[in-house]
């Protein structure tokens, strides 16, 4: 289809910025996605099978070439693809997976909606998931597994990947999450965490946090699909962890003279 002052936006224009969580699948894999397409809202386009036409106000300054393919630009693009969300998870995930890419940020993405786009669809949800994203998240699972967290166990928001040294200055890790007052350690295990070495670095890692008095629980994709069993295990954690105050830890989160420039301490380790 060709789109004459329109362009395709959401999720498929994000793929075209090269954010490529957004591979056009949901539910697993299950289902594809029809590639959403703003065709303005005085064109006449029929929609076709596999397209999903939007007719909403798109300015010139929105849309940028790719490839010869007409897209909105990134926050744009982040915004459609979080209002037309199925949930506010989804629209959570949506925002994390685009400003890990450093393509947005939460600030540029409250000055679009805030005070504007009012009354635009689903501004609503935009503005709730905001509230609620994160620019440090590095799955979505992870993101999911912080939402579980803060909506459903109802427990303080942790920090995302966060580098944990020892009171030497050496490295513990990058915990997915983690919330310091308590000493709890969430950990995402995807397919990646599967093989052999990696499953063996993991076992690593969460020695050295539990040798610092840090309480780990971890959750696998298949327990992600009963909320109310991660969120029980959440709480076990936090039954579990010591809560020791500053002046008892033997960790912290303040770099060493060596780390990088504080600009890179949240940065993903290659």
């Amino acid at each position: 289809m060709r789109l004459t002052g329109g362009a395709v936006t959401g999720w498929a224009s994000a793929r075209m910025h090269r954010c490529t969580f957004f591979d056009g699948l949901r539910d697993g894999g299950r289902t594809l996605m029809p590639v959403p397409l703003n065709c303005g809202p005085l064109h006449k386009i029929r929609r076709k099978a596999g397209d999903d036409l939007l007719r909403d106000m798109l300015y010139d300054d929105e849309i940028v070439w790719i490839e010869g393919v007409p897209c909105t630009v990134p926050v744009r693009a982040t915004f459609d693809a979080m209002r037309y969300a199925r949930h506010l998870r989804d629209a959570v995930v949506a925002f994390d997976m685009v400003a890990v890419t450093s393509q947005v940020t939460l600030r540029e993405m409250f000055t679009y909606v805030f005070p504007g786009r009012q009354g635009w669809q689903g501004v609503q949800r935009v503005r709730d998931a905001l509230v609620l994203a994160d620019e440090n998240s590095w799955s979505p699972q992870e993101t999911r597994l912080r939402l579980i967290w803060v909506l459903d166990a109802e427990r303080p928001r942790p920090l995302t990947n966060r580098p944990v040294f020892d009171l030497d200055g050496n490295l513990l890790g990058y915990p997915d999450l983690l919330d310091p007052d308590a000493g709890v350690i969430g950990e995402y295990d995807g397919e990646e965490h599967r093989g052999a070495r990696r499953h063996s670095h993991d076992v690593d890692r969460e020695g050295l946090f539990r040798d610092h008095h840090l309480e780990v629980f971890r959750v696998t994709a298949p327990d992600m699909a009963t909320p109310a069993k991660v969120a029980n295990r959440i709480h076990s954690a936090y039954g579990r962890a010591r809560h020791l105050p500053p002046s008892a830890r033997t960790w912290t989160l303040d770099p060493p003279a060596w780390w990088p420039h504080r600009s890179a301490l949240y940065q993903r380790p290659a």
